[in-house]
């Protein structure tokens, strides 16, 4: 397993190269490698956004996405760091709910509530008579056929 990925193109004008072989002189971009440390300390910076993280560093968010498939360590940081995400939500939460905010209790009653018969139900009445489905045929040669 490499400490590196190719995934980001270099945007600084000094390092695009201009296709030869184009007639219209697209640019082809250069990549960089970054080392597992570089993403890592991106990771930190963005508290393990990886949008803020890709944008610190220059690249798409998908080099950090496949670094995190080959990489424990940076697989770690933003599992923790999206860990930390649901411990703040959960204390916004419970300040919602220690105020009696009608949303918060009604969450609570919905998820965690549910084990003493709090739930969301969906009532449906099948008792109704099954109606009858029509298709509409758009190929003009089977109304040919059948007048025919």
């Amino acid at each position: 397993m490499s400490d590196y990925s190719v995934a980001s193109p270099i945007t600084e004008d000094s390092n695009t190269i201009l296709a030869s072989n184009d007639a219209s002189s697209t640019p082809m971009r250069k990549y960089r490698r970054y080392s597992t440390d570089e993403i890592v300390r991106a990771l930190e910076k963005a508290n393990g956004l990886i949008s803020v993280a890709a944008r610190l560093l220059g690249c798409t968010p998908k080099t950090i996405y496949r670094r995190a498939e080959e990489s424990p360590r940076v697989r770690e940081i933003i599992e923790n760091a999206r860990e930390e995400l649901v411990d703040i939500a959960e204390i916004a939460l419970r300040s919602a709910l220690l105020r009696g905010e009608s949303w918060a209790v009604s969450m609570v009653l919905r998820t965690l509530g549910r084990s003493r018969g709090y739930s969301e139900q969906l009532s449906l009445d099948v008792r109704q008579e099954p109606t009858k489905l029509y298709s509409v045929v758009s190929d003009p040669k089977w109304l040919e056929k059948k007048d025919g």
